[in-house]
């Protein structure tokens, strides 16, 4: 018994000092945080499907893709070919969302 007060007395000693004010965390505090602006990206040049989620959503300076597959916009049904064709249509479509939110594969 002796010990368990003895650890208890040392674990109080070494609290930090609670009546500093530290800076609150973004998520808890909202003060702190900055507003972030969210466009909703899409455009007919990638396959529109009707699902509850976006192609794209632009948050701040950030571009937020969703998943794509080898879909032909214009027909949406798969590209016919196999895998490769497919993956080439998947990175027409991402080209398409990516440029729709003014962007290039140049840009870092």
């Amino acid at each position: 018994m002796k010990y368990v007060l003895v650890v208890l007395l040392l674990v109080c000693a070494f609290q930090p000092n609670q009546t500093k004010r530290r800076k609150a965390p973004c998520s808890r505090h909202k003060p702190y945080c900055k507003p972030v602006k969210k466009t909703i990206i899409e455009t007919a040049k990638a396959p529109i499907v009707p699902q509850p989620f976006s192609q794209a959503v632009l948050a701040g300076n950030t571009l937020y893709l969703s998943g794509q597959i080898g879909v032909d916009p214009v027909t949406l049904k798969l590209v016919p070919g196999g895998l490769v064709p497919e993956t080439e249509q998947i990175f027409r479509n991402f080209i398409a969302i990516l440029e729709a939110a003014g962007g290039s594969l140049k840009d870092e």
